[in-house]
């Protein structure tokens, strides 16, 4: 009996069929699915948050990310606990919010799709852009950085996109300039009719005259304690550069806000703070800082009612944003009394109402008017106790 030889086929390679079998909000090819397939089934292997097919890039609250091996793409996954996966579910909240980031920001994070596999996870795939976040010592702010910085968060501004979270870990630094990640909290804003200035002032902390600004959630997020880390000289450098960046700011906001025919009131104060922030005398620049201080103290004050810290040091924080508003309403209502300048008085009268708007906020947070709870219930009665008794 003659037997056949047996034919080798050294190029033969077992059928592979990848895990991901659902792909939403945009699309990925082939081996990109293989790299997820192999990145979940060698974190179920190890039994830890790493793995040999993407480097880790930080994790967060809810998340941890990811660099895919030898791409360009950065996959988020939730962190295993019950909050996060309820807080992430499929993504299509975070994935909403990317798709609002115009195209040709290309320093802003840029969605790819969200991906589900055959264990029931879903992951969120976005683009990969460098940088480190910044610090006192080595990684520094300088002017081209700001400027970077304004640019980008204007366009996105008079795109109507509002950032959510633009903190230091969101907002890295390069020699070639800043990149924006994270958009999980972002949103659409409006302020076409007067619900919408109501639900900014709100929201987004702003009186009817200033559009939403990213810029001032950046201040109250990170930008000042950064400042805080500096020398006196230094800080004092930086924030003038700063401020000169952000007249920059301003004037896109303007021309970009002109052209959409907003409220008359809205293009003058951005016409108004980008001609004195360019080269802003020393009460301008007192001002600012008092503002970002407010803004920091807000920030603050969102920390401490968290449920996480002693609502006794909340107290104190809360009362201190009342009385910082009211020291700004009293410093601008004095410059507008020393100026003879119709456009400086006009821009310290914006500032005084901007200040009211936020005393006004707290005060109505005092008398329970935003629905509080937990902690902050709590650090409300005694916040409005103590005002009754200072009256």
């Amino acid at each position: 009996m003659k037997i056949a030889p047996v034919r080798l086929n050294f190029n033969y390679r077992p059928s592979f069929k990848s895990k991901v079998v659902e792909v939403k909000n945009g699309e990925i090819d082939e081996s990109t699915k293989d790299l997820i397939d192999k990145f979940e089934e060698d974190l179920k292997l190890q039994k830890q948050d790493d793995s040999i097919y993407a480097k880790k890039l930080g994790s967060g609250l809810c998340a941890t990310t990811y660099r895919l091996q030898n791409t360009d793409i950065v996959l988020k996954a939730s962190r295993p606990d019950e909050y996060s996966l309820k807080t992430n579910g499929d993504f299509s909240a975070e994935a909403q919010a990317l798709s609002l980031v115009p195209k040709d920001i290309k320093n802003a994070q840029q969605l790819i799709a969200t991906v589900k596999t055959e264990d029931e996870n879903w992951y969120l795939l976005t683009s990969f852009l460098k940088g480190q976040p910044a610090d006192s010592q080595q990684n520094k702010w300088n002017k081209a950085h700001f400027d970077d910085l304004c640019r980008t968060l204007a366009n996105l501004d008079v795109n109507h996109v509002y950032h959510g979270d633009p903190s230091s870990r969101n907002v890295l630094l390069s020699k070639n300039g800043i990149s924006i990640l994270d958009f999980q909290y972002g949103s659409k804003f409006s302020f076409d009719s007067d619900n919408d200035h109501s639900y900014n002032a709100n929201t987004y902390k702003v009186p009817y005259f200033i559009a939403p600004s990213n810029l001032q959630l950046f201040e109250e997020s990170c930008f000042g304690k950064y400042l805080l880390e500096l020398s006196v000289d230094e800080a004092r450098e930086t924030f003038r550069d700063y401020l000169s960046s952000k007249a920059i700011y301003h004037k896109i906001r303007e021309e970009g806000f002109r052209e959409q025919g907003a409220r008359r009131e809205i293009v003058k104060y951005d016409k108004l703070m980008a001609k004195y922030l360019a080269n802003p005398s020393e009460d301008i620049i007192k001002l600012q800082a008092m503002k970002m201080d407010i803004l920091m103290l807000h920030r603050d004050i969102a920390t401490a009612t968290n449920g996480s810290n002693n609502p006794i040091i909340s107290i104190g924080q809360y009362l201190s944003y009342i009385e910082k508003t009211n020291e700004l309403m009293k410093f601008t209502s004095e410059l507008k009394s020393n100026t003879q300048s119709a456009e400086l008085f006009s821009l310290y009268e914006f500032e005084y109402k901007n200040a009211k708007t936020w005393n006004n906020i707290a005060r109505n947070e005092l008398n329970g008017e935003n629905n509080k709870t937990g902690t902050f219930d709590w650090v409300l009665r005694n916040c409005t106790n103590t005002q009754e008794n200072q009256n």
